[in-house]
């Protein structure tokens, strides 16, 4: 395990974690897919990508915490019927326990259509512009908590991160992706910053199988709860 080549600004390449060829990747408790949709004409105008991102959170037992893991990476400029083909592709494909799709125009065809195939969606509404978003998640990134296979693909996303908010275009449409996994993470006590407080705000239980813990917290980070259930009614 090493780190990535550094670089970059509000999020270096340097704080990404890789692991070696030679190590197998660890097992993941939670898998989820973050997306940032455009297909709309106004995305049209602007030369917008749809973007995918594929995470898991695991334990790490050198840190002695959990962490997560970049799993897939995939963007491009498509309409929705191409979105839609590849989002169940790559539901077959990962098998994502949550899916998080930002709660906006182009992305409400998406929610509805993965919700109407009987999939997990969480959605999300952001309070805060993108540099603000992506400042909120610098710590979690800069303590080494997040990882990357050693792939082409992704020190390419990593490069990509460290270019935001300045770089290419599709730098700002994966940026919305990588930033809106890690406030779920955050929000949902997946992982937990080093710094902060080793337990839940109340007693909690787990939500799934794959360890995720549901906590009372007041900031909900711009996540709703899954069709009108609010998440703190499943805390027992």
């Amino acid at each position: 395990q090493r780190p990535s080549v550094k670089g970059g600004g509000i999020m270096r390449q340097g704080w990404f974690r890789v692991f070696n060829k030679d190590d197998p990747l660890p097992v993941c408790d939670h898998i989820f897919i973050s997306c940032d949709t455009a297909y709309s004409e106004k995305d049209m105008v602007n030369n917008s990508y749809s973007a995918f991102t594929t995470w898991g959170v695991f334990w790490n037992p050198a840190q002695e915490r959990d962490c997560v893991l970049l799993l897939d990476m995939w963007y491009d400029r498509v309409d929705y019927p191409e979105l839609r083909r590849k989002a169940h592709e790559l539901d077959k494909d990962k098998k994502p326990d949550t899916w998080l799709i930002e709660k906006k125009a182009s992305g409400q065809s998406l929610i509805q259509d993965l919700r109407q195939s009987g999939l997990m969606v969480r959605t999300y509404q952001p309070d805060k512009d993108k540099v603000t978003r992506a400042y909120s998640i610098q710590a979690m990134l800069e303590s080494g908590q997040v990882w990357i296979p050693d792939r082409k693909w992704a020190h390419k996303f990593t490069y990509l991160m460290s270019t935001f908010p300045t770089g290419v275009i599709e730098s700002m449409d994966l940026a919305d992706t990588f930033t809106q996994a890690l406030i779920y993470i955050r929000n949902g006590w997946y992982v937990t910053h080093p710094d902060d407080e080793k337990w839940a705000p109340v007693e909690v239980k787990r939500a799934s199988p794959y360890g995720g813990h549901l906590a009372d917290t007041s900031n909900s980070g711009g996540f709703q709860s899954i069709d009108g259930i609010d998440p703190r009614d499943l805390i027992q």
